[in-house]
């Protein structure tokens, strides 16, 4: 069987400009030497929609995910089927849309608070306000006491370089030992905010996902001030590492595309005139803002670059891949690629208008497929529909030039943004 093309001695010419520019080095590679080749000794790029499907499919079982900086301590390591039930559950389309309302509430605050006229560094902003909207979301009441409780560690996370990726995760490196401190810390609170509700019984009856998997596991008599806080971490992060870049992604697109910007101003105007009230039907109104946050994160997916490991012979492409070896898929690649998207490389949300038009299936993978599938799709879409709602009803957005940054997250750094009031009248909420 035949391997992956390795490029001229084993090296592609230029192999520096990776770091310069990886998406661009990759798409020219895959151009070069088609959908499976080797990037380097023992990695290689699959690309195409087949090799892509399969490896993300496959993953725990021909392909292995990497461990991460993140790791359970070993008591709240065995999974309770019922509890992880009802974690997928609450983040569900139908589950975030009947919660909305915090959602939309915490994007017109973000609106309200907007410098207006000066410069202002977006990234810190947006991040701050979806971390915020994700914890009211899983926290209610007790949100307040954990705001922002992740900003350290996702800085943490920010300095584990290259050299860290591939060590065993048994390996005492500081910077690892730093994030893994910083995370057994915000369990720690979250568990506090557990405990205290343990002790008076408030599992609550209103809609946040905490008061929800605290009876779920009372129902399967598991520990939740164990079981939860090391899980409801990494939702935080998550918010805030990735769906914070992807906000930024979507107001410099509100910046470069005013026309679309405007339509989705007029198209919110209705539909937020009371945040609170947002719900799953008033959602379904924004299709505008809907698309133009789809083509958004077709462009520029934060989670660009995603490794496997071969844990078993596995032919991809018609070539053969052998255990120990890394691959690496990317939705930005796929995303840009012709053969599935029509005019690729050009922004254009209406692709998104017509349902019979859209990609061939696995074609579009902002937040993954397969078994590591992103579970908090749905409440991250949701998020940015309302801040691309929001932001565009109230103000005309104007931005400098930035720079994409990929190390991590797909990220807009530098985004630079000024707002000037938009003249439409300006009603209550956004």
């Amino acid at each position: 069987m035949k391997r992956p093309p390795v490029p001229r001695d084993g090296v592609i010419p230029g192999v520096g400009a990776y770091e310069t520019d990886r998406p661009g080095f990759l798409m020219a590679g895959t151009a070069r030497f088609g959908d499976v080749w080797q990037v380097a000794p023992h990695v290689h790029m699959v690309a195409g929609l087949d090799g892509t499907r399969q490896v993300l499919r496959r993953t725990g079982q021909e392909f292995g995910a990497p461990r991460g900086t993140f790791t359970l301590p070993r008591r709240a390591r065995r999974e309770d089927e019922a509890v992880e039930a009802m974690r997928i559950r609450t983040l569900r389309h139908g589950r975030v849309g009947r919660n909305a309302g915090v959602l939309a509430v915490g994007a017109a605050e973000l609106a309200d608070s907007w410098p207006v006229g000066g410069e202002t560094e977006a990234l810190p902003r947006l991040a701050d306000a979806v971390a915020e909207m994700a914890a009211r979301y899983h926290f209610g009441p007790d949100a307040d006491e954990l705001l922002h409780a992740e900003r350290e560690l996702v800085r943490l996370r920010g300095t584990i370089g290259p050299r860290y990726v591939h060590l065993p995760g048994w390996v005492p490196a500081p910077a690892r030992l730093r994030v893994r401190h910083c995370q057994q810390r915000m369990a720690a609170r979250i568990a506090r905010v557990v405990d205290r509700r343990v002790e008076v019984a408030a599992f609550g009856t209103g809609g946040d996902v905490l008061g929800e998997l605290m009876r779920a596991c009372a129902r399967s008599g598991v520990n939740p001030a164990v079981y939860l806080p090391f899980r409801l971490v990494t939702a935080m992060v998550a918010a805030r590492e990735m769906v914070g870049p992807a906000a930024g992604w979507v107001v410099a697109a509100l910046a470069e595309h005013p026309r679309w910007a405007e339509r989705i101003a007029v198209e919110a105007a209705p539909v937020l005139a009371r945040p609170d009230a947002v719900d799953g039907a008033a959602l379904s109104r924004l299709m505008l803002t809907d698309a133009f946050v789809r083509e958004t994160l077709r462009l520029y997916p934060p989670n660009w670059l995603l490794p496997r490991t071969v844990v078993a012979p596995v032919q991809v492409g018609g070539y053969e891949l052998h255990p120990g070896e890394r691959v690496m898929v990317s939705p930005y690649l796929l995303h840009r690629d012709p053969r599935y998207f029509p005019e690729a490389a050009v922004f254009d949300p209406d692709r998104w208008l017509d349902p019979a038009a859209g990609p061939e299936k696995g074609a579009y993978l902002p937040y993954g497929a397969g078994p590591r599938t992103c579970p908090g799709a749905s409440l991250a879409t949701t998020e940015l529909v309302l801040v691309a709602a929001c932001m565009a009803h109230r103000y005309v957005i104007r931005r400098h030039p930035l720079t994409p940054t990929t190390w991590g997250t797909f990220r807009p750094t530098g985004l630079r943004v000024q707002c000037r009031p938009r003249d439409m009248g300006v009603g209550a909420g956004c």
